[in-house]
C-alpha cells in the first residue's frame, strides 16, 4: 500500500496540513506546500504509510529539523525525539481512501503537525464531493484548499475569484481576511483595516457563487458596512 502527499505547515510546528500539515497525494499528483517559510508547489513520490509516520521529525517541510546534517545524523537524531503519529481513515473520495496523520511532540497533547493522505476533510458542494483543508487557528490569516476529484484526479480549487470579487467590493486601505461555510456556496468574508493585521475589523462582504467542473463562478459580491464577522479559530 502507498501512500503520496499534499501538505500544509502552519506556523510554529503545525506543519504539515497541506504540510498547515501535510497533504499526501499518488504519483504524479500535484500538491501545495503551505510552510511559515513560504509557499511551493511539487509532485511527489508516494511512499509506504510508515514513510510519514516513523520519525516524523524527518517529514518537517520547513528544512529546520538539523537541516546541516548528513542522512544518517538526521535519522539518528530524529530517533532520540520524543514524538509520534496517530492515523485515523476519514473516508473515500470515489476510489481514494484518505486518512489523517497527527504528530505530536514533546509532552504536547496537541497535535502539531496534521498530514491529509491520499490512498483530506470531505466537504459536498452541491452535489460534489471535494476534499477540503482549513488551518484558521491564527487571527492573521486562514489557509483553504479544495480539491476536486471530477476529472479523476485531483484539481486545485482556485479560490481566488472570491476572494478578488471581496477585495473590489470594500473601501480603499480595506483587506479581505478570508472566510467560512465554502461548500454552501457562499462565504461571508472578514476584513481588516490598516494599519491592523488581524482578524478582523466591522465590515463583511458576503459572496456568493456557483461551482462547477472544479471552477468558481462568482455571482454577486455584497458590502455590509455594519457587518460582524466571528473568528470561529482552529475549527
Amino acid at each position: 500500500m502507498r501512500f503520496t502527499s499534499s501538505s500544509k505547515a502552519a506556523s510554529v510546528k503545525l506543519a504539515v496540513l497541506t504540510t498547515i500539515s501535510g497533504c499526501l497525494f499518488a504519483a504524479g499528483w500535484e500538491r501545495q506546500v503551505m510552510t511559515a517559510t513560504g509557499i511551493r508547489q511539487d509532485t511527489p513520490p508516494p511512499h509506504p504509510l510508515s514513510y510519514f509516520t516513523r520519525y516524523p521529525s524527518l517529514r518537517d517541510e520547513t528544512s529546520a529539523f538539523c537541516p546541516l546534517c548528513p542522512p544518517r545524523k538526521r535519522l539518528a537524531l530524529a530517533r532520540q525525539q520524543k514524538e509520534n503519529a496517530k492515523v485515523r481513515l476519514i473516508g473515500n473520495i470515489g476510489n481514494f481512501a484518505t486518512y489523517d496523520v497527527l504528530c505530536f511532540f514533546g509532552d504536547d497533547d496537541k497535535p502539531a503537525w496534521k498530514s491529509l493522505l491520499v490512498r483530506t476533510e470531505l466537504v459536498r458542494l452541491g452535489s460534489q464531493t471535494l476534499l477540503g483543508l482549513k488551518d484558521d487557528c491564527y487571527r492573521q490569516d486562514i489557509i483553504q484548499q479544495y480539491f476536486w476529484f471530477g476529472s479523476g484526479f485531483p484539481v486545485p480549487v482556485d479560490l481566488n475569484p472570491i476572494w478578488q470579487a471581496a477585495q473590489a467590493a470594500v473601501p480603499y486601505k480595506t483587506a479581505v481576511w478570508g472566510g467560512y461555510d465554502f461548500p454552501a456556496g457562499r462565504m461571508q468574508v472578514g476584513l481588516i483595516t490598516d494599519p491592523d493585521w488581524r482578524c478582523c475589523s466591522k465590515g463583511t462582504v458576503d459572496v456568493k457563487f456557483k461551482f462547477s467542473a472544479g471552477r468558481i463562478r462568482v455571482t454577486s459580491a455584497t458590502f455590509n458596512r455594519d457587518g460582524e464577522f466571528t473568528w470561529r479559530g482552529c475549527t
